[in-house]
Order: C-alpha cells, then structure tokens, then sequence
C-alpha cells in the first residue's frame, strides 16, 4: 500500500522556505508516522539540520546548479597549482571542467598522453601553457611550465557555501524557490534509515521516488534541454564543457 506524504503544513513565508520551515516539514514527514525517537537536538541518531545539509550538498552534486570561476596569478616556473592557492571557495569545485592561461583554452590532457608523447615532458624548458591536467586529487598541473604571471582561471560545478545555510531564516541557497521542500524528502529519508523497520523501508522508498522526480525536473531547467533546438536530427547540448583525455597533442 502506498505511503501519503500529503498534505504538507502550510508556510507563513509569502517566499521560500527557510531553515526552520524546512526542519518543519522534515518532522512532518517524519512524525506524521509516529517516529517519536526522533528529536531536533544534538543528542538525535542523525541530526535533521546535519541531513538538510547532505540534501543541499546532494542537490548541487546532482543539478549541477552552482558554477564558478576563480582567478590566481601564475608563478614563473611553477607547473602544480592547489585550489586551496585560488581565492575563498574554489576548494568548493568538485567538478573543475575548464582552465584558462592569459586568457587561452588550455587543452584537457592526462600524465599517460603525455608519457606516451615525451616522457621528459616533466623537465621540459618553460613557456606558454597549452595543456592542464588533475594532479592529486585537489591541484592541476600546466604544461609547459608557465615562464611569465599571467592569470589562471579555472571554472566548474561546486559545492555550496554552508555559510549562508546556518540560521533558521536562511533559504538553501543556489536552489530554485519551487526546490526549496526537495531538500526535506532526502533529508527525512536520511533520517529515517536509522531505525530499519518494514515501515521506514517503505516510507523510504517512496521519499526517494519524490526525490528522484524534483531532481530530473531540475536537472532539466538548468542544463537548459527543455530549449535545446533539434538541428538536423540531433539535440545539441553545450552547457557545460566535457573532459577528452583523447585530445591529439603536439609537444612544444
């Protein structure tokens, strides 16, 4: 038998919904099946503010809805640049998709191309970068070796800034007004795997079909295919760059 999730509980914000409206409903799903166990306290098995928090982080991981850019002057004679080098929240960017040299593309290439090509490339005398590359799991690496400062701009998907998600009147921030209460169906389910019972197995399930639904939707809006135009037959999508590590590269 199907679980109902309605009605929800009405909001007094003529806006979105806030920390504590959305703390409200995630009880709401919760308490509406008698989970009494369940507080808003520290002392909780999973603190509903802890899971609102995953469900924004989820959000942005799953719509892709937040890019950004960041600017660091390059070193002469310096390859490996940390994120943690560029400005307050590029360490936030866990999908880096696009780095620029004085203003110039730079190619996406991997340590195998590059040994294949030349396995001195790492000693290789300075110049104009044409080529980046992940180096660890937080820096990118240039080649050639940059030998003038000119700036470094990278670009991707981040994370949010929990900064602006902490007080009971803050609003999930980058989400979309009609998205605001998809944050309570991943959070109420996060809540309930604590106690594994037939009914929560259930109530879980049926969350998440919530979830899914709100995500697909949004997914849609904000890589734009609801208007991507048909151009002889095929759908042209080019929101966002995509990494080719089979890029042909010339040495310099």
């Amino acid at each position: 038998m199907p679980i109902d999730l309605t009605p929800i509980p009405s909001s007094s914000n003529t806006g979105g919904m806030n920390k504590a409206k959305l703390r409200e409903l995630t009880r709401f799903y919760i308490d509406k099946y008698d989970d009494s166990w369940i507080a808003d306290s520290d002392a909780t098995r999973f603190d509903i503010d802890d899971a609102l928090d995953l469900a924004l982080k989820r959000w942005y991981e799953a719509t892709l809805c937040s890019r950004a850019t960041y600017t660091l002057a390059a070193v002469s004679g310096q390859s490996v640049y940390a994120r943690s080098a560029f400005p307050t929240g590029a360490s936030r960017i866990f999908d880096l998709y696009l780095v620029t040299f004085d203003g110039s593309t730079l190619i996406p290439t991997s340590v195998e191309n590059l040994n294949s090509l030349n396995q001195n490339w790492r000693t290789a005398t300075s110049a104009t970068p044409r080529y980046w590359m992940p180096w660890n799991d937080t820096d990118i690496r240039l080649y050639p070796t940059p030998s003038t400062t000119d700036n470094i701009i990278i670009e991707g998907f981040q994370l949010p800034d929990y900064t602006y998600f902490d007080a009971d009147t803050d609003e999930p921030p980058g989400v979309n007004i009609a998205d605001h209460d998809a944050l309570t169906l991943y959070a109420a389910m996060l809540v309930t795997i604590g106690e594994p019972t037939d009914e929560n197995a259930a109530r879980q399930s049926t969350l998440y079909t919530l979830w899914t639904s709100k995500l697909a939707k949004a997914r849609a809006r904000v890589s734009g295919k609801k208007n991507v135009k048909t151009i002889m037959g095929r759908r042209l999508d080019r929101s966002r760059s995509k990494w080719n590590c089979d890029e042909t590269i010339t040495m310099a």
